[in-house]
């Protein structure tokens, strides 16, 4: 009898204004998920504070699917720090996709955040 056996793994990106930019935009990350991946869980650790404009939001996701991870959401709210399920949690991805951070609203002019996406790979 065949088995097949899943496990948890997790993929990591720094976003860092002095390398990534601040301008509105959609900015790719260079992580990959796998294909057939079960997207579950999304974390953002603040390293250092953004600063941005007024109303300025970031969104978390994959490159065709920029609300993967988390929908665009206030900078100020991001340096409290994020952690929940994924929007898109256990949609299996038909292939592999990178990562992406989508600045709007307004520019990021500082700031470095660590995200983590946890998911399960078939």
């Amino acid at each position: 009898m065949a088995r097949s056996f899943a496990s948890i793994k997790s993929s990591t990106f720094i976003y860092d204004f002095a390398v990534d930019g601040g301008a509105i935009s959609a900015i790719n990350m260079g992580t990959f998920i796998p294909q057939d991946a079960q997207l579950m869980q999304f974390g953002v650790e603040v390293i250092t504070p953004l600063v941005a404009g007024i109303g300025a939001t970031m969104a978390f996701g994959l490159v065709g699917r920029a609300n993967a991870f988390k929908t665009a959401t206030v900078y100020t709210v991001i340096n409290s720090g994020l952690f929940g399920a994924c929007n898109e949690a256990i949609t299996k991805l038909a292939s592999g996709l990178q990562t992406m951070v989508t600045i709007a609203a307004n520019t990021i002019s500082a700031g470095k955040i660590k995200c983590t996406v946890t998911f399960i790979e078939n």
